[in-house]
């Protein structure tokens, strides 16, 4: 049986890509922070399929130990990766398991997700050989991983950088933008306190569920050849056609609950060009626009409900 380690269990993208594995006969182990078990598995239903581990440290020394005691095949390394430019979260260096793997375990395959922060805003499409431009320290710190990867890859390690553009699930943080429209779509139609500031109804954003976009991390690793690719659909969606289609889903006026926000700076709005990575691994984005935010109502009414 292959054996997979997440490194970030506990986000969405950690606990999707978990039930993915084991459902594909992987062994699947998983780094969490402190000892309780991730909200995510106990929703997927898969907490008893992973084995925890607990890292705080991450030197090469004590990655080689969790080497040692997973055994992966595998690594998929998507700590401190956020994709929303809303709420950036800290970037966990890569350096100390790619300094291990070089040392301990070199055939061992390595996937790094990458956010698309890293190209920085544009008006152009981003593909894989687009210029990394990153226009803050957050995008700065991906594009670091970014090369760090190329880097280990050009001394013999099969790495591989996904460059991830918005995606999102009921399992998607709260501050996600979709999560709050979807939530506040879900407030009104309950008669709750629903307000939701926008900065810009007009702006587009590159966005599709997370369930899919692990599928495209697992076909990186199972390629014969190690690359970087743009995990995105390529679509626009434009933030009032969102707010429209998720308080229409819960038939609710969104008029009355979105407050523009004055002063406010633009949206993050570059796009993704995936058509590299459908070449490549076979992998597109099937949901998106008004399906992904049906599908996001849809989770966001299940929650409710129980």
């Amino acid at each position: 049986m292959p054996s997979a380690l997440i490194v970030g269990l506990s986000g969405q993208d950690g606990a999707y890509l978990a039930r993915l594995l084991d459902a594909r006969g992987v062994k699947v182990h998983g780094t969490v922070r402190g000892e309780s078990v991730p909200a995510a598995l106990g929703v997927l239903g898969i907490t008893d399929a992973v084995t925890r581990h607990h890292l705080d440290v991450t030197t090469p020394d004590a990655v080689a130990a969790l080497l040692d005691a997973a055994e992966p095949d595998f690594i998929y390394h998507l700590a401190g990766t956020q994709p929303h430019a809303e709420h950036p979260g800290t970037v966990a260096s890569i350096d100390p398991w790619i300094a291990a793997l070089k040392t301990h375990a070199p055939k061992t395959r390595l996937f790094v997700a990458v956010s698309a922060a890293a190209f920085g805003p544009g008006d152009t499409p981003a593909g894989e050989t687009t210029l990394v431009q990153p226009a803050d320290s957050h995008g700065a710190a991906h594009a670091a991983q970014l090369a760090s990867v190329q880097r280990a890859r050009a001394d013999g390690l099969f790495a591989a950088a996904g460059l991830l553009f918005g995606h999102e699930s009921r399992l998607a943080p709260p501050a996600a933008l979709l999560q709050r429209i979807v939530r506040a779509a879900l407030a009104a139609s309950r008669d709750e306190p629903a307000t939701l500031e926008i900065a810009d109804l007009d702006a587009s954003i590159d966005c599709g569920w997370a369930a899919e976009y692990v599928d495209a991390m697992l076909r990186a690793l199972l390629a014969g050849t190690a690359a970087d690719h743009v995990i995105a659909t390529g679509r626009p969606l434009r933030i009032g056609d969102a707010i429209e289609r998720a308080f229409g889903w819960f038939k609710r006026d969104w008029a009355p609950h979105v407050r523009i926000q004055a002063g406010a700076g633009p949206h993050w709005t570059r796009l993704g060009d995936p058509a590299q990575t459908q070449a490549r691994i076979g992998w597109k984005a099937t949901t998106y626009g008004d399906d992904l935010i049906e599908v996001l109502c849809e989770g966001a009414a299940a929650a409710i409900r129980g």
